[in-house]
């Protein structure tokens, strides 16, 4: 059986709050990470590294965005990745008074920072 903690930190959606997070991460003994961008998941490996943490195998990372980020991220970032070309067009239609045509999917993209248990 595993137990699960969950916590979560406030912040911006920056390099540097990623970053700037991971300490706290660290001493709570998390070993998975949801992060709120590619850019906060990109700070957190930067500072994780800076530790000697290996990833992903003490800790795992995922981002939401799904942005080029991901692909240049060591290891490369699993992302929950949005298309957003089409969430624009959403938005202005909304914007403009029509209705939103449909809910825009999102997908899990698997890459490397991410380890099975």
């Amino acid at each position: 059986m595993h137990l699960h903690k969950i916590f979560y930190a406030l912040g911006d959606y920056s390099y540097q709050a990623g970053y700037n997070v991971f300490n706290a991460y660290q001493e709570l003994g998390i070993t998975g990470v949801v992060a709120a961008s590619d850019m906060t998941a990109a700070g957190l490996q930067k500072a994780a590294q800076e530790s000697n943490v290996k990833l992903p195998g003490a800790l795992s990372v995922v981002s939401i965005d799904g942005t080029l980020i991901c692909d240049i991220a060591t290891p490369a970032l699993t992302s929950v990745t949005q298309n957003f070309v089409q969430i624009g067009i959403e938005s202005v239609n909304c914007l403009v008074g029509k209705s939103a045509t449909r809910l825009v999917p999102v997908t899990l993209v698997e890459r490397e920072s991410v380890t099975t248990i």
